[in-house]
């Protein structure tokens, strides 16, 4: 299951759910009762459907509620749940620093070369880099090397002729610098790799320079332009 910030949250959803908190705090404020007491409320929003469960008593044998209860203490929550007690995204650490650049070091670049942005269409079209180019990630696992060369615009047109050719002969010493961005860093790093491993099974590696920016339009919203849209 996902994290709020990853899968989003339905506002009107939680917009019901707390007005119904508020009153039911102000009901046992001022009559001292609860209409939920004992009981378990389930709202399904997608229907429109309600749902009171009422909850049974304490069992004499139960190992928690019980007046010797067997279990005393909470169980780990990391290791029962497989994540920690937290709603932040999970950050994945593929490559090296050196693989790697910051978004404000990137903004400070005289010439920031070809910026790849791997996320989904959608994503790219509620807001991107002006010299972005959209390359989603899904596309690039199915790409051929030349489909990524032409994606990849690369100056170096005896890399384009060689890769037509099938054959390195003749190629020149150039390095183009190519960028990967995405929502936070994730994704790019994936998309690095696959780079990385596509360029180099045709030997075309040597001509590129990849980097990946570090924290993606989060971090870039947060470090460099704070008007940039954030979702």
């Amino acid at each position: 299951m996902t994290s709020c910030s990853e899968g989003g949250v339905l506002g009107p959803v939680v917009g019901v759910i707390g007005s119904l908190q508020a009153l039911e705090t102000i009901k046992i404020a001022v009559t001292g009762k609860s209409s939920f007491a004992g009981n378990l409320w389930l709202f399904d929003g997608f229907d429109g459907k309600t749902k009171m469960i009422s909850m049974r008593e304490k069992m004499p044998i139960c190992a928690i509620c019980s007046e010797n209860p067997k279990i005393k203490e909470l169980q780990d929550y990391e290791k029962f749940c497989g994540s920690g007690p937290t709603d932040k995204v999970r950050c994945l650490d593929l490559l090296s620093d050196e693989e790697r650049i910051s978004p404000r070091e990137y903004s400070k670049l005289s010439s920031r070369g070809n910026l790849i942005d791997v996320r989904p269409v959608t994503e790219f079209e509620i807001c991107h880099l002006s010299n972005a180019k959209s390359f989603p990630l899904d596309e690039l696992k199915k790409a051929n090397v030349q489909t990524i060369m032409q994606k990849l615009s690369t100056v170096n047109d005896n890399a384009n002729n060689t890769l037509q050719n099938g054959t390195m002969h003749g190629a020149d010493d150039i390095s183009t610098k190519v960028f990967v961005v995405c929502h936070r860093g994730n994704d790019s790093q994936l998309a690095m790799r696959l780079l990385r491993e596509r360029l180099s099974s045709a030997s075309l590696l040597d001509q590129f320079t990849l980097r990946d920016i570090s924290g993606g339009l989060e971090r870039w919203a947060q470090d460099v332009d704070p008007s940039f849209p954030r979702y």
